[in-house]
């Protein structure tokens, strides 16, 4: 006997058609009825490609569920565009305003044989206004194409049934309560039964139950019913122990049943009164990154999961415990992969970034917030909740923001009552720098109390705008810290100052970039039959074909074997750096937890630790392992190249996230090898021992010396750490380079026009004469080298000149080129070169077409710089990627652009994907490199040569430009 199971879903996926309205006719056009011949197919889920403010969906299909009597047919949706209507067969049906909750309409009298489903999208964007708002003032994130998240479907719900459940698993009284809205859509009243069971996930036995009968009205009724639990397992990042909660709503008149499952856990989440996170009682380090619903496949919908699932089984892996939804509501889909991988997540809404103020911000605010947690308070890695990200308060100018500070003040009133176990902050990054409110609020709380940084609530009820671009507002308990680069003492000094702070602090953004691999994005694009959509997808293959002109043109062949290999050598970059902002993150005793940017390269930025297409970047999976440990060696140095003169600054603080024991020993062994054995060594004794604040540090100052380097060969050496007994530590080994001045050129006259003393006397230690002053005809292969910040037309003819009868001219300092507003010649009937051709930032250059000098950022988006076999680079790392550890002190963010390409470049540079400045653009040009001019050369420099004297990068550089002497029969530069 075969038994049938009655189909209860149909699930609409196939016949799916768009069309985009720009200018709103679809509804004077009666559109409902049909779209007509010129819709095109789209995927639901998936993203339409139109940037339309109204966009147009409609499908066919033929409706297969039988409902029998006490039932209904319901049209299911989630995560819908903004604001959408809906129609079937032309009838409207209801609509809808808001983002990522879940929602329904009783489409039971509205069937045929056969349906025709049409729905109106409406998509603000940021010069797209409906109804008078803007993407600025709504709960959309910052893509505004037509999308749906979920699948559209057509489900069977009885009459009476489960509206709405929250299950909470509570720790204190050791039960399970689910407290169900029953609502009675049929036309009586009606006694019905509640009933839960609890069970292991995975297990069939029961771990209790409860049976609760009641009664209902007409309408909605909201019932209680509680699970007691002899014994239960907490969840936590190491052992996410989850129970299965069925919750069974039975009406007793009609004999059916709602039958909704559910995934708890005990664990409870706050923020303790030293400003540390705790889970279940105990102090927890939040290793977090941020991400965002960005898979190229998918577009922040559900129509493919596979790189979502790959990318956080690799983050568990890499030893993440938690993620941040930067700005947006994470895929449901996500939240059940995070409860059973046991990863916390700190959720955001879409109205958590790129506000401002309107009439409805208040309202608009509450709705949005009060939606994300309905959907996603059920699920247990839901633990955290952000308000705000990045807002500076302003109360006038292009985008005001008053309203959303108070909309956010206010906000735990209503977010409260429905996420009572979630902790709130307030905004990541604190750029309203009110000390007198709490970074967080605790559970239970309807204050913002949880107290962290320099807060108080002793301090002024104020708004203080002490935001400094790229870092953090003083004294506040979470920030963001974006430094250019190079990372170095700058750097770690800065973050050394939060130990000064009274409390814990959450460093919840900070990160190092590389480039986006725009070779591989173009194949992946092409792989998987993707037609751009965005600007930025429409600029990859255009930044591909304009690299591989780049590459040509500046013979990176012999740097890299494809043009892709420099992106990936790139990645490897990226992880160094990664590694070293580990050991200066770590060594602070106050940082409560760290959420790194990013998870992926999300939009072509090269921000991630995994690739656009959530690929694994070269060496990165170790960098986050080592930098992860629960116990691990912070080593820092002055310097990573240093002159035998120099003093080597050893710095070893140990991070410890709850592995040592209290007054343990633990013995340590320190060393410095080369390539002739160990050169220096100490053995230590470390007893962990409680702070003022009650608790054992997260950091320690194991170890700081200097040490004198005069004795030592040069050569690399490796500075290593390692526990004799008791533990294991990563993070055990730095490398650093000792130089001998020995290594410098010697060299003969030398002329100089405006060097520093500190110039002048490193030329005279390499046996130098330097003439101070040019003559009128400098003898062919002299080399004259300028320091001048700033020279006339009068001048700087006078140097080509001389360049062009044969002398190696070297313009050590970029400004020298730019003419000033108030730069005039001094004498105007001297004979000048005609700059004329050199018009943008006005570089004065003998070029046919010079360029510009470019300034950028470099912080998290940032140039690479390619160093070139050179005469300039003679005796350093070349035909590579420049190191930003190696490389530290002459490092700029400056870049010639010229459509010139140097004879000899030395340095080059290269910026591709999206900066995050606007310009999508491809950037590329040279820091350093050298020109035949004439029998002469003309050598340009951008680096920090001059600020730098006295390292052995710049001073090589220096002597190498100084001992260059050119020849007009030279081949080398032909």
């Amino acid at each position: 006997m075969q038994t049938h199971r009655k189909t209860v879903m149909q699930t609409i996926t196939e016949g799916w058609r768009y069309r985009c309205d720009p200018d709103g006719i679809g509804f004077e056009e009666q559109w409902q009825n049909g779209l007509g011949e010129q819709a095109q197919p789209v995927d639901v889920p998936g993203l339409a490609p139109s940037y339309a403010l109204y966009t147009w969906y409609e499908v066919a299909f033929v409706p297969i569920l039988q409902p029998q009597p006490g039932e209904r047919v319901c049209l299911c949706l989630a995560g819908a565009p903004y604001e959408t209507e809906y129609w079937l067969n032309g009838e409207p049906i209801g609509s809808h305003t808001g983002r990522h909750d879940a929602f329904y309409f009783d489409v039971t009298d509205y069937l045929g044989q056969t349906c025709r489903l049409t729905v109106m999208t409406a998509n603000p964007s940021v010069h797209k206004a409906y109804r008078g708002l803007t993407q600025a003032h709504v709960g959309v994130t910052f893509v505004s194409q037509a999308r749906f998240q979920q699948p559209v479907r057509l489900v069977l719900r009885p009459e009476v049934r489960l509206e709405d459940v929250f299950v909470r698993a509570d720790i204190a009284s050791s039960s399970v309560t689910v407290t169900a809205t029953v609502l009675n859509a049929s036309p009586r009243k009606t006694s019905g039964k509640l009933s839960v069971t609890v069970s292991e996930k995975g297990q069939t036995y029961l771990c209790g139950s409860s049976d609760l009968v009641f009664e209902t009205d007409v309408g909605e009724t909201t019932v209680t019913a509680s699970v007691p639990m002899e014994r239960f397992s907490l969840w936590s990042p190491e052992h996410p122990s989850l129970y299965t909660v069925t919750v069974v709503l039975s009406d007793d008149d009609s004999g059916l049943s709602d039958i909704q499952t559910f995934s708890t856990a005990f664990r409870s989440l706050r923020v303790n009164a030293n400003g540390y996170f705790e889970l279940n009682g105990k102090r927890i380090y939040l290793k977090m990154t941020h991400m965002a619903n960005t898979w190229p496949l998918s577009h922040e919908t559900a129509k493919d999961l596979s790189g979502y699932r790959r990318m956080l089984i690799y983050l568990k892996s890499c030893g993440f415990n938690a993620i941040r939804q930067l700005a947006s509501c994470p895929l449901p889909q996500l939240l059940d992969l995070c409860d059973e991988l046991g990863l916390i997540v700190y959720g955001e809404h879409p109205m958590a970034w790129h506000k401002k103020d309107c009439e409805q911000t208040a309202s608009l605010f509450e709705m949005t917030v009060k939606a994300a947690l309905r959907r996603d308070r059920n699920h247990p890695c839901f633990l955290l909740f952000g308000m705000q990200n990045e807002t500076l308060i302003r109360s006038d100018g292009p985008s005001p923001t008053v309203k959303l500070y108070q909309a956010v003040r206010n906000s735990l009133s209503y977010a409260r009552p429905p996420a009572p176990d979630v902790v709130f902050l307030l905004q990541s990054a604190r750029f309203d720098g009110n000390r007198s409110l709490g970074s967080a609020c605790n559970p239970g709380s309807i204050r913002w109390d949880g107290y962290m940084g320099d807060e108080s609530p002793d301090a002024p009820d104020t708004v203080v705008d002490h935001h400094i671009p790229n870092y953090f507002t003083p004294g506040m308990g979470d920030v963001h810290l974006y430094p250019v680069l190079p990372h170095g003492k700058r750097t770690k000094d800065t973050l050394a100052s939060f130990d000064s702070m009274r409390r814990g602090v959450f460093f919840s953004e900070a990160g190092v970039g590389s480039l986006a691999n725009v070779f591989a994005s173009k194949l992946y694009l092409e792989q998987y039959g993707i037609t751009p959509r965005s600007p930025e997808e429409a600029r990859i293959a255009e930044h591909c074909e304009q690299f591989r002109a780049f590459y040509t043109a500046y013979r990176l062949d012999r740097i890299f074997a494809t043009p892709e290999a420099a992106f990936r050598a790139s990645y490897a970059l990226q992880g160094k750096q990664r590694r070293l902002y580990f050991d200066y993150i770590r060594r602070v005793d106050r940082f409560s937890g760290y959420s790194m940017t990013m998870a992926s390269d999300a939009e072509y930025k090269g921000e991630g630790i995994v690739g656009t297409f959530h690929e694994p970047k070269t060496t990165m999976a170790d960098v986050m392992y080592d930098g992860w440990y629960d116990l691990r060696f912070c080593i820092t140095v002055n310097h990573t190249v240093l002159w035998q003169e120099d003093l080597l600054e050893l710095d070893i603080v140990l991070s410890d996230f709850g592995v040592l024991k209290e007054g343990q020993s633990y013995p340590i062994a320190v060393t410095l090898n080369g390539a002739d054995g160990t050169v220096w060594s100490k053995t230590l004794t470390f007893v962990p021992r409680v702070g003022a604040n009650g608790e054992l540090p997260f950091a320690t100052t194991l170890l700081n010396e200097k040490l004198p380097l005069r004795e030592l060969p040069p050569g690399a050496y490796t500075i290593a750490a390692e526990f004799l007994a008791g533990a294991y530590a990563t993070g055990g080994e730095r490398t650093v380079y000792v130089r001998s001045r020995k290594e410098l050129p010697t060299l003969g006259t030398v002329y100089g026009k405006d060097l520093p003393h500190e110039v002048v006397s490193l030329l005279h230690a390499c046996g130098a004469h330097v003439e101070a002053s040019l003559p009128h005809r400098a003898p062919a292969g002299r080399v004259i080298l300028v320091g001048s910040n700033s020279l006339y037309d009068r001048e700087l003819t006078e140097l080509y000149a001389l360049a062009e009868a044969g002398a190696h001219v070297v313009i050590l300092t970029p400004e020298a080129l730019i003419r000033t507003a108030a730069m005039k010649s001094e004498d105007e009937g001297t004979e000048r070169i005609d700059f004329s051709l050199a018009k943008v930032n006005d570089i004065r250059v003998p070029f046919k077409a010079a360029g510009s000098l470019s300034h950028f950022g470099n912080w998290l988006y940032h140039y690479e710089y390619a160093v070139h076999e050179s005469h300039a680079t003679a005796g350093l790392p070349s035909r590579c990627l420049m190191d930003p550890e190696y490389y530290e002190q002459i490092w700029s963010n400056k870049l010639f652009r010229f459509t010139d390409v140097p004879q000899e470049p030395a340095v080059s540079g290269f910026l591709a994907g999206h900066d995050m400045t606007g310009d999508l653009s491809f950037k590329c040009g040279f820091q350093l490199g050298t020109f035949t001019y004439g029998r002469g050369l003309i050598t340009l420099n951008a680096l920090r040569l001059i600020e730098s004297v006295g390292s052995p990068v710049a001073d090589l550089i220096l002597c190498n430009l100084a001992a260059y002497i050119p020849y007009a029969e030279s081949e080398e530069l032909q």
